[in-house]
């Protein structure tokens, strides 16, 4: 399993916002399962599955080290939380505790994926956390 980070300068004027904002080089997060599968919160779509071209360079990828059942728990975590959506609020006060529950934003939904699914703290589930956050968590 692995995370995907993308690299703002080659996304939006909202990327380069959220980059700007987190002083992160990235402004989106995606997991990636094992069949290639990726899962995230997107300001367009809401919470979903997806299929991603990683071939462009405009993404970062991380490994995850996770056991075949940790993955199995995650994926099931995370079809629950299909068709959720996006937290707006979250993204832009997040930093102030602000946000919508149930409603999520890339990496708040990432970490907390990962955290359900291995049992762990390692990955601090938290409304203030960023791209550039999980990112260092990661590496």
């Amino acid at each position: 399993m692995k995370i995907a980070f993308y690299r703002a300068k080659y996304g939006t004027w909202f990327d380069k916002l959220i980059a700007l904002i987190t002083r992160s080089e990235f402004s989106h997060c995606e997991l990636v399962f094992s069949d290639g599968t990726c899962f995230s919160a997107s300001n367009r779509d809401g919470v979903r599955f997806a299929t991603i071209d990683f071939t462009s360079g405009h993404w970062e990828l991380v490994d995850v080290e996770v056991t075949p059942a940790q993955e199995s728990v995650i994926i099931a975590w995370c079809v629950r939380q299909e068709g959720s959506k996006y937290d707006w609020i979250g993204v832009f006060f997040g930093w102030a505790g602000v946000h919508q529950s149930s409603k999520w934003f890339c990496p708040e939904i990432c970490s907390e994926a990962l955290m359900i699914g291995t049992r762990q703290n390692t990955f601090q589930s938290s409304k203030s956390i960023s791209p550039e956050k999980l990112y260092r968590w990661m590496v």
